[in-house]
């Protein structure tokens, strides 16, 4: 880590440029698949930093509000802009750092001794995992932007994070590369396994915040860029 060379808003504005390529690709070049390709790289770095933000965020209730908040604004601005129905990415990454706070009260009840309440909550956890992969594997009701892994992933690393000592970031790419591995093979996504080239910039991640407040860089970026990408393709004709 100590030699790491990119801050945590390196990682998010290298995520930000890739995922605006994969969208440049998916709306106006779909012929060129070198734009999705290099795409593939967003998700895992946005999972890795949704990760660290649940770890170091004091107010645990705010950051879960103004996420959940920014998706229903985002899938409001997105429908009624381009008819988009899919779920944008922040209603799984929603739902995942909801699980992630579910084991920091899970961990804390267990301190206190709170047996009871504490396997409430495991039986709580447990049994939201399941019903998001049924929903998301077996049914019609939405459809989210990466299924159930934009749920799953961010939640794996962020028990990495808080759980696992010294090495966490090398256990961390081994779960983003076996993570790329399943979508490309149980996935109708194209091109998975070029996600793994993620992994090169967030073992370069020094764990530094960076020089400027970027926090909300990705909120704002994300509706922006696509309403963009959708006018230019409807002013080309597309």
């Amino acid at each position: 880590m100590k030699f790491g060379i990119f801050s945590n808003n390196v990682l998010k504005i290298i995520a930000c440029i890739t995922m605006l390529l994969d969208h440049m690709g998916f709306i106006l070049f779909p012929q060129y698949p070198i734009f999705r390709i290099i795409g593939r790289i967003a998700f895992p770095i946005f999972a890795f930093l949704l990760a660290e933000g649940c770890y170091y965020t004091k107010n645990k209730l705010r950051h879960f509000v103004v996420i959940a908040g920014f998706a229903v604004v985002m899938q409001t601005v997105l429908f009624v802009a381009t008819k988009m129905t899919d779920f944008n990415i922040f209603i799984p990454f929603a739902i995942s750092i909801a699980l992630c706070y579910l084991v920091d009260y899970i961990e804390r009840f267990i301190k206190e001794k709170r047996i009871l309440i504490s396997i409430g909550l495991i039986i709580l956890l447990i049994s939201s995992l399941i019903l998001f992969y049924f929903i998301d594997a077996y049914t019609t009701y939405f459809f989210m932007n990466y299924g159930i892994y934009a749920v799953y992933l961010p939640f794996v690393l962020y028990i990495i994070r808080k759980y696992v000592k010294h090495v966490n970031i090398f256990v961390s790419i081994f779960i983003i590369c076996i993570t790329m591995v399943l979508m490309n093979y149980f996935t109708t996504y194209l091109y998975q396994f070029y996600g793994m080239i993620s992994c090169v910039f967030i073992l370069l991640y020094n764990g530094k915040k960076g020089k400027f407040n970027l926090k909300y860089l990705f909120y704002i970026f994300y509706p922006l860029h696509m309403v963009i990408l959708y006018a230019i393709a409807m002013f080309m004709g597309g």
